[in-house]
C-alpha cells in the first residue's frame, strides 16, 4: 500500500517538474523573442540614422529570433555597410535564415521595399521561385521593381531567371545582358556570374582571359569565392 502511494506521489512529482520545466522554457523563449524584437527596433533606428556599426551589432544580436533583423543583416553584408562586404556570408545567411523561413514574410518585405530597400524585392522574387516556377510572372515583376529603384540586384535577379529558364523561356543572351548591366554597376554577383558564363562558354564564346578579369572584379567587390579562381 505504502509502495503504491509512493509510486503515485513520485509520478505526480515528476509530472509537476516536467510542466514547470516546460513553462520555464516557454518563458525563456518568449523573453528571447522580446529581446530580439528590441534589438531589431534599435538596429532599425541606428540604420535609418546611418550608424551602421551600431545597427550591425543590434541586427546580429537579434537575428536568431527575429526575421527583420536577419534581413537587414543580410542587406548590410551584401552592401558592406558597417562591415566588409562579403557575398558568401550574406548568401549563407540567406539560405539559413531567410529562404527557409517557415512563416510567410511577404507583407513585411513589401513594406520594407516601399521604404526604398530594393533588395527586399530580390528576396521576394526568389522566395517565389524556390516554391514553384508558376509564380514567375510575379517574380519578374519584383525583379523589375528592384531595377526601377536603381538596384543592381534587380539585374542579377533577372539574369538568374533567364539563365535558368525559371518560368520563362531560357535565354542565355538575356541573362548575359542583365549580368553585364549589374557588373557595370559594380555588383559582385553580376561580375561573378559573367565570369562563369565566359569560363564555360555559356551564351557567349568561351574566353578564359575574360572570365578571369570578371572573377577578379568579383573578388575586389566582395565575392570571396571568386578570389580562389586560377587562370
Amino acid at each position: 500500500m505504502i509502495y503504491k502511494i509512493l509510486q503515485r506521489f513520485t509520478a505526480v512529482l515528476v509530472a509537476g517538474v516536467f510542466v514547470f520545466s516546460s513553462l520555464q522554457a516557454n518563458v525563456r523563449t518568449q523573453a528571447e523573442r522580446d529581446q530580439a524584437s528590441q534589438n531589431y527596433a534599435a538596429g532599425l533606428q541606428a540604420y535609418q540614422h546611418k550608424d551602421y556599426t551600431m545597427a550591425l551589432q543590434y541586427f546580429r544580436e537579434g537575428c536568431s529570433k527575429n526575421y527583420g533583423a536577419c534581413f537587414y543583416l543580410w542587406v548590410m553584408l551584401m552592401h558592406g555597410q558597417g562591415t566588409t562586404r562579403n557575398i558568401r556570408t550574406a548568401m549563407d545567411l540567406w539560405n539559413r535564415e531567410l529562404s527557409s523561413a517557415d512563416t510567410d514574410h511577404t507583407d513585411y518585405l513589401l513594406k520594407v521595399a516601399q521604404t526604398g530597400i530594393a533588395d527586399a524585392y530580390f528576396i521576394l522574387a526568389f522566395n517565389i521561385l524556390d516554391k514553384s516556377d508558376s509564380g514567375a510572372d510575379k517574380a519578374l515583376e519584383y525583379c523589375q521593381r528592384a531595377v526601377d529603384m536603381g538596384s543592381s540586384s534587380g539585374y542579377v535577379c533577372l539574369g538568374m531567371i533567364y539563365r535558368d529558364g525559371a518560368g520563362v523561356p531560357r535565354s542565355y543572351q538575356k541573362a548575359l545582358e542583365y549580368y553585364q548591366k549589374a557588373a557595370n554597376m559594380g555588383d559582385a554577383m553580376g561580375n561573378n556570374s559573367l565570369a562563369e558564363m565566359y569560363e564555360k562558354g555559356v551564351g557567349v564564346q568561351q574566353d578564359k582571359e575574360m572570365a578571369m578579369q570578371y572573377y577578379q572584379r568579383a573578388c575586389n567587390t566582395g565575392y570571396p569565392d571568386a578570389c580562389n579562381k586560377q587562370p
